[in-house]
Formats: structure tokens, sequence, C-alpha cells
């Protein structure tokens, strides 16, 4: 059901329609949290907002109920509550994230650095001019 939401307010592609058990996570944005608890996109906070109506029953109906409205919008993605079931949904996460992790700080570390090396290098890829290109 939450494909099919998903779907009509452009959070995922067409392609996913109709698929049993279709797997979302391929879909789902990386979430970047900052400290005060906000997350830097708007297109991740939808994701994430439509994803948390599971825990919202009452609000799901709602919004599935006004699918085929012009108001679909406003009870899928900017209903009262809106901010509290994200943020609710990215706390879960990271506590079973959190309390599923079995590694040391070591490991911790050695994947940090891990992770900055490769945006370094993504980053420098981005701005280096192929010599073909160059004058």
């Amino acid at each position: 059901m939450l494909d099919v939401l998903m779907i009509e307010l452009r959070l995922l592609p067409p392609s996913v329609a109709g698929g049993a058990g279709t797997d979302m996570s391929e879909y789902m944005p990386d979430v970047c949290v900052r400290g005060d608890g906000s997350v830097d996109d708007a297109f991740t906070v939808e994701f994430l907002t439509v994803a948390a109506l599971t825990r919202e029953p009452e609000q799901l109906k709602r919004c599935v109920g006004a699918r085929t409205r012009s108001s679909t919008q406003a009870e899928c993605l900017h209903y009262l509550g809106t901010t509290s079931a994200w943020k609710g949904l990215v706390r879960q996460l990271a506590r079973r994230a959190y309390c599923d992790n079995n590694d040391s700080v070591e490991q911790d570390e050695i994947l940090l650095r891990s992770i900055q090396s490769n945006d370094v290098s993504d980053a420098s890829e981005q701005t280096t001019t192929p010599s073909s290109i160059q004058n």
C-alpha cells in the first residue's frame, strides 16, 4: 500500500508498482540527520513522512481515502503531527542501528575514514576535467 502512495506522490518511480513484496529499501534515500534532529533535504522528509504512516493507522486511513482527491498531499505529507511522525521513525531506525551494532569503536573509526575517503575521491572526480576537454 505504501508503494502505491509513494508512486502517486512521486516519491517512487512507477516501475515499482505491482511488485508483490516490493523492496523499497533500494529507493530509500540516505538519511543525513543533523545534530538538532533535522534532515537536510525535503525529498527525504517526504519519504520518511509517508513511511511513518505505518505507525499512524488513523492518518494512514485518511491518506488512503484522499488518494483520489486533491487533498492527497495534505493527508499524506502535511498532516498534524507530521514532524513528530518522521522524527519518531528516524529515532526508531537509529535505535535499531545502534542496538544491533556489534562493531567496536576502532571498527567505527575505520568505517568513518573509509566514507570520508570515498567522499573526497568522489568530489575530486567531479571537479577533474578530462584531458580530452582541455584546451
